[in-house]
């Protein structure tokens, strides 16, 4: 049986043309759901934003400042270079010095999730939501002393930029 090399053309075109359409659309929720797209387009020329707002260096703000701005300073999310791994491991202020806790970082500080080191049965126990720390509910009351109050403290933290977390305090 002989195929008619016209038809045969029209029908791989077609079908090349189907492919590129899918792979298209796949990227493009992708790229939707995946990368934060307004923070991109205002990097890019002729995008306007409220003159109000302003970008700060915390860096070079007094202590009472950063305290009024951001709250105190509850911790940091800091390489753990134990035993080879490159986790990023969550240190909280105690007692003025940085203690690690068995909780670990796996995404980002701006979106990623929380898990406790729990020797292979590591469960989710917050998430990051533009850098803001939120508990998730049942995670407390499934921990045993220190891991409790630890987390406690974590909630609705908020990562300022160079991996230090810091919380407000309540006026």
């Amino acid at each position: 049986m002989k195929m008619n090399k016209r038809g045969q053309n029209l029908a791989e075109n077609k079908l090349m043309v189907l492919i590129l359409v899918v792979l298209v659309l796949v990227l493009v929720i992708m790229a939707i759901f995946r990368f934060d797209l307004i923070n991109r387009f205002k990097n890019l020329p002729g995008y306007s934003y409220s003159q109000e707002d302003k970008l700060i260096d915390y860096t070079k703000l007094t202590d009472a400042q950063v305290l009024d701005l951001f709250g105190k300073p509850v911790g940091q999310f800091k390489i753990d270079g134990t035993f080879g791994s490159r986790e990023y491991y969550i240190f909280l202020f105690e007692n003025g010095n940085l203690v690690r806790t068995k909780f670990y970082l796996r995404g980002t500080n701006i979106m990623g999730d929380i898990y406790i080191d729990e020797w292979g049965l590591d469960d989710k126990v917050a998430k990051i939501d533009k850098n803001f720390v939120s508990v998730l509910s049942g995670a407390i009351e499934s921990l045993s002393e220190p891991q409790k109050s630890q987390l406690v403290r974590l909630d609705q933290s908020q990562d300022i930029g160079n991996n230090q977390l810091y919380k407000r305090v309540a006026k």
